[in-house]
């Protein structure tokens, strides 16, 4: 079955905490392929490990932790550290809090969601992801990437390491949950998790001939498979943001989300009613490198009479020789 590129538009939602049964395909439990994206296979019906699994599936799920994951060196990487307040309907819904430890080869980033205001009546989620790999300009490899999500008492930790790129997933979960949509290797092992996404969407340097705004990246987070694209919007001039706010030149971005695999398949019919733009500022001469290019100042998203931002507050660059540069004075 091919893979749908029909695009949907991203919606920022007012739940700061969400990132983005039907009738569905089941499998027999003797059949062995081909497999599609819209498929569901009961748990059980294949043994993990097994040549069946892993031509339905880019991961190998384990139920224990990776007990060697893959290690990388970000000694004398330059640091940012920003802080994205998040509104909707004019009052305050949450903060991102994101770091990304960046050199000429490896990154290290954490990003962690915390809701506020009138939100946490309605939604008290929070989350806590790291993502470390190798990467060269616009080419990245994504090997570890940590979810930790927290509500109402109940949390899931998700784990999903690979050896080197290229390779296979291993997937690790608690509490352990069986995947049962399929994600085929041929559309999964070439991705970066939803983290490492966010540097080679707001960033690093794109390619030769191309706009700063033209991006595609396709992600996995070991059960969901999408991409995410930029086009151009033109540009804008932010002023009058507020303290420790960005004010200047920015290229603004539309954002699309395509769903690809690892969904039910009313999910992965369902479109975002919407548009989301990101607003990207060059970096200053003194921090700028090909992996460090720009950063997403303003974030945008509309659907109907609801809209939702997210701002910058603060971004700060910790150089390699220890100065601290303070990226919304420009």
């Amino acid at each position: 079955m091919a893979v749908s590129n029909r695009p949907s538009k991203l919606v920022a939602t007012t739940s700061i905490g969400a990132i983005a049964s039907c009738s569905v395909l089941v499998m027999a439990a003797s059949a062995q392929g081909p497999y599609s994206i819209d498929m569901h296979i009961p748990p059980g019906t294949l043994a993990a490990g097994s040549p069946e699994w892993q031509a339905a599936f880019s991961v190998d799920q384990f139920d224990t932790r990776d007990p060697y994951p893959p290690r990388v060196n970000v000694d004398g990487a330059k640091k940012l550290s920003v802080t994205y307040k998040g509104k909707a309907l004019g009052l305050d819904i949450g903060r991102v809090f994101i770091t990304a430890d960046i050199t000429d080869t490896t990154y290290r980033m954490t990003y962690k969601v915390q809701t506020d205001g009138v939100v946490r009546w309605l939604d008290q989620t929070e989350q806590d992801v790291v993502s470390y790999g190798m990467l060269d300009g616009p080419d990245m490899a994504a090997l570890y990437y940590e979810r930790h999500e927290r509500e109402d008492g109940k949390s899931k930790l998700v784990e999903l390491t690979r050896p080197a790129p290229g390779a296979r997933f291993r997937y690790w979960s608690d509490p352990y949950t069986e995947l049962v949509h399929p994600v085929m290797p041929e559309i999964g092992l070439q991705t970066v998790d939803p983290l490492a996404a966010l540097a080679q969407l707001g960033f690093i340097e794109v390619a030769a001939g191309q706009e700063p705004c033209d991006r595609h990246v396709e992600v996995y987070d070991g059960r969901r498979r999408f991409d995410m694209r930029m086009e151009p919007a033109g540009t804008a001039t932010l002023r009058g943001r507020g303290s420790k706010r960005y004010n200047g030149f920015t290229y603004k971005c539309r954002v699309f989300m395509n769903k690809v695999a690892g969904y039910n398949q009313k999910n992965l019919e369902d479109e975002f009613d919407g548009e989301g733009f990101v607003y990207l500022a060059p970096m200053p001469d003194t921090v700028s490198s090909r992996n460090f290019t720009y950063m997403p100042v303003f974030l945008e998203g509309k659907t109907g009479i609801l809209s939702a931002t997210l701002e910058a507050k603060a971004p700060t660059m910790l150089m390699p020789d220890g100065q601290k540069i303070e990226l919304w004075r420009r």
